[in-house]
């Protein structure tokens, strides 16, 4: 079980870094956001993914922060990619 949190932490800070990343770029750059639209709600998903992980083991402070991580994020997908 600790293995697999681990493996959540790890992969949380790598999500959440590529969408900050993604993030300042969609915005500076509007331009190229349509190239980045499946990448960012993948990324969104993954993190959402990791929430559902660590609430099957139990970890609700956990699930709730990447859940937070989600909802900080769909506004900025729904801003430049919703028509």
């Amino acid at each position: 079980m600790e293995k697999a949190l681990e493996l959540t932490e790890k992969m949380e800070q790598v999500t959440e870094q590529e969408l900050e990343y993604f993030s300042k770029v969609i915005r500076s750059k509007p331009a190229k956001a349509g190239k980045m639209q499946n990448d960012f709600l993948q990324m969104i998903r993954d993190l959402n993914t990791l929430s559902s992980i660590a609430r099957g083991y139990g970890e609700t402070d956990t699930a709730l922060r990447l859940q937070q991580k989600v909802d900080s994020f769909v506004p900025v997908f729904e801003q430049y990619f919703r028509p």
